[in-house]
């Protein structure tokens, strides 16, 4: 017997800016989202929790973030290896991957150290942590990935998400390698495994294209990511340079052509909270398919 689909959509990024927050909260009252990833070192976190408690939802994914310039919870002295000279991450992954090429140990360490100040953060904000990704998927990086298999598991944080591109260009292949050795990692560790689209259309989803990835969906449990929010003048300013579509995403999202594209797949829009308690309360179902 076939496994039913179930889909979850996650907005990417939430509380990185009013903007983004405001947008992605819109999504969650009027559109499709299901479930948000939160960023906890960003300088807009407290305006973003308030907007969460004000919705009653305390489940929320972990969205760390060691790029993009942001700044760090840890104490700066403890983590030099991963920030640049101003005391920020380093804007461009590359450089946080030719560290870990030359200084794995040590850099895992730091990481680590950021990492569970992210998590912490979000923990002592009264919210329960249901899935874990990265901003710029920096947890496919080999020796990161091992360290979020651990602290998923030690945090008891149920879902990784293993980012896949499915569109052929110059980085299909390297990130095919990482995510099927990531793929390893994570099942030898013993997480359940699901399918996760919306790389290739990151931060261009429109309608047609989220249309599309919602009809392609097989049986068992598939997230797609989306990047919703406002493009206001803090939000440009700062991630201007990303080309991202903010507004595009949300109209996407709220689409209400979706309930009928969905109802004909005969898709089950699920969340990861709700995956949570239906295999807490099924011993027999396999959330695996």
């Amino acid at each position: 017997m076939r496994a039913p689909k179930k889909l979850v959509i996650n907005a990417d990024d939430y509380g990185l800016t009013k903007g983004i927050t405001d947008g992605i909260v819109y999504g969650l009252e009027n559109g499709y989202l299901s479930d948000i990833s939160f960023i906890t070192n960003s300088s807009c976190f407290d305006y973003a929790a308030d907007q969460l408690k004000r919705l009653s939802r305390t489940s929320v994914g972990i969205h760390l973030t060691v790029v993009d310039g942001e700044v760090p919870l840890a104490d700066a002295q403890k983590i030099p290896l991963i920030l640049d000279v101003d005391g920020r991450f380093f804007k461009n992954r590359n450089h946080l991957f030719t560290r870990m090429v030359y200084a794995r140990s040590r850099v895992r360490k730091q990481l680590e150290c950021e990492f569970r100040c992210q998590i912490e953060k979000l923990l002592y904000s009264n919210f329960i942590p249901t899935h874990i990704d990265s901003h710029q998927h920096v947890h496919l990086f080999p020796g990161v990935s091992e360290l979020v298999v651990m602290l998923a598991k030690e945090y008891g944080i149920p879902y990784i998400r293993l980012p896949r591109m499915y569109k052929f260009n110059r980085y299909y292949l390297p990130v095919d390698l990482l995510f099927l050795r990531f793929k390893r990692k994570v099942h030898d560790a013993g997480f359940p495994f699901f399918q996760f689209k919306g790389m290739d259309e990151s931060g261009a989803m429109n309608y047609e294209k989220l249309r599309h990835l919602i009809l392609g969906i097989g049986s068992g449990i598939t997230e797609i990511g989306v990047h919703p929010g406002r493009g206001d003048r803090e939000t440009l300013d700062k991630y201007g340079y990303w080309n991202f579509d903010w507004n595009q995403e949300l109209e996407a999202v709220c689409d209400k052509r979706l309930k009928e594209v969905i109802e004909r797949k005969d898709i089950h829009i699920t969340s990861f909270e709700k995956l949570i308690v239906s295999a807490n309360t099924s011993p027999s179902q396999d959330i695996r398919s």
